[in-house]
């Protein structure tokens, strides 16, 4: 199908994702990118995205990230986004922008209790105990089994 149309966008977005399930990231941008090249896709923005997360490059993973979101707001993967922003916020130390991040993807998903807690860690390395405890319990509400959440509970209350 690419060899008889190389601007085929769908087969071209499909083929990304296929390179991020293989974890070939640098095939899956430069998939991306040509898709970006033809048009403007929040799939191809997405995968962009999640290839330079894991490539660590965060500066570009950012930059993918935020044109997902003004390109597609509601976007049917809008909070892995926000909570792969929130992870990039993370490695830099950025604990209230990863806070923003977290808070978005709880929005759009309220139902992950990963998620929560993520915004519990966030506001524990901020500072923010109260905040991050109630993170953490709405974790432990969803799944009370869940480790990391009991953990960052304990750390709190200690």
């Amino acid at each position: 199908m690419l060899d008889e149309n190389s601007e085929n966008r769908e087969a071209l977005v499909i083929l990304g994702w296929s390179y991020i399930k293989q974890e070939k990231y640098g095939e899956a941008l430069e998939t991306a990118d040509r898709v970006l090249g033809i048009k403007e896709d929040s799939r191809a923005l997405e995968t962009a995205g999640i290839s330079c997360f894991y490539l660590r490059d965060n500066k570009k993973a950012l930059e993918y990230f935020n044109r997902y979101i003004k390109a597609d707001p509601e976007g049917r993967y809008i909070d892995d986004v926000y909570s792969l922003m929130g992870d990039v916020y993370m490695r830099l130390r950025e604990y209230n922008n990863a806070d923003i991040a977290y808070s978005a993807a709880v929005h759009y998903y309220a139902a992950s209790p990963r998620w929560w807690y993520k915004l519990g860690y966030a506001r524990e390395k901020a500072g923010s105990v109260k905040a991050a405890l109630k993170a953490y319990e709405k974790a432990l509400a969803l799944n009370p089994s869940y480790t990391d959440a009991l953990k960052g509970k304990a750390r709190i209350e200690n």
